[in-house]
């Protein structure tokens, strides 16, 4: 298996960073002087029932519970670097198991030394001490040597939830504190696929009346509607016709005619567009012969739907 982006293949990483924190505060902690005998304080993961035999003192930073981080659900992958591209990164989210699972581990800390109070309360004040002053701790990932950043939070457990816990572990209750470290990432499987560049070219294609046409514009009316002049000028009302950009064609079947743009009232084989190009007004070219005439509108380019109708008496 290829080495992950993001996470963890093994949980008891997580645990033995934890260890090794308190670790290097048992062994530089103030709390031992010339005049103070320090005793042996083993600092193990192992659970409270399994690990009290042998030194003076143990301390037991043992995973409890864990729990889906509902806050990292649905974490999107970054991209495997190096990223060759000159758009922005984009991050989707991939389909179970290509999908990091986060969770939220639970640890109980607490400490064992017989009838020894003062070094059993010394064992949780140095635990306590490191991390209350790591908030977020480190781990490496041993598969590629990553560093995986986790955030330390104390618990707070009531003595109602306390006693439960006790009882489950099957051991006299002693001094103790709940850790939750988050997010842990298992680590998913490698996607094998690539991801889809983003998009670069934005294509629109005409279609029935009302449809959006290159530029916005369009044109309203059902398909081959028949206009009707006033004083020998038709009137074609849509948006976004552009002046510069727009032009009128009469088709008779056999040939087609283009009209002329006029920035004033459209004369014989001329059209005009009102200020906010919403509408085209035209008069057909003089000469034409009796009959129907279809008048085809594009902007930019694009046709715009539909062909409207012209009589010609």
């Amino acid at each position: 298996m290829a080495a992950p982006l993001i996470g963890v293949f093994d949980l008891s990483i997580v645990t033995d960073a934890l260890i090794a924190l308190i670790t290097k505060y048992r062994d530089e902690s103030p709390i031992w002087t010339s005049t103070t005998t320090r005793p042996t304080i083993d600092i193990t993961g192992a659970a409270p029932d399994a690990g009290r035999v042998g030194a003076d003192c143990v301390l037991s930073v043992y995973l409890f519970h864990v729990a889906t981080d509902k806050y990292q659900r649905n974490t999107p992958l970054p991209l495997r670097p190096p990223v060759i591209s000159s758009l922005p990164q984009r991050l989707r989210v991939p389909p179970i198991p290509f999908q990091p699972l986060a969770l939220d581990l639970y640890y109980l800390v607490t400490a064992w030394a017989g009838n020894q109070y003062v070094t059993e309360q010394r064992a949780m004040s140095i635990a306590l001490k490191a991390l209350y002053e790591n908030p977020t701790i480190h781990s490496t990932v041993h598969n590629d040597d990553r560093i995986e950043g986790l955030t330390l939070t104390m618990e707070m457990e009531t003595w109602d939830e306390m006693g439960r816990l006790w009882q489950a572990v099957t051991t006299p209750a002693r001094l103790a504190a709940v850790y939750k470290v988050s997010a842990v990432f298992i680590a998913p499987e490698e996607l094998t696929d690539s991801l889809a560049p983003p998009p670069a070219t934005l294509d629109l294609t005409v279609g029935t009346a009302g449809a959006p046409a290159l530029g916005g514009a369009f044109a309203g009316g059902k398909p081959l509607p028949l206009l009707t002049p006033v004083a020998s000028v038709f009137t074609i009302r849509g948006a976004g016709f552009v002046a510069g950009k727009t032009t009128v064609d009469v088709d008779d079947g056999g040939s087609v005619v283009t009209l002329q743009q006029s920035t004033g009232v459209p004369g014989p084989g001329e059209f005009a567009i009102n200020s906010d190009g919403t509408s085209i007004e035209f008069q057909l070219p003089s000469g034409l012969q009796a009959g129907e005439y279809a008048v085809h509108v594009q902007v930019n380019g694009a046709e715009l739907p539909p062909a409207w109708l012209v009589k010609l008496p």
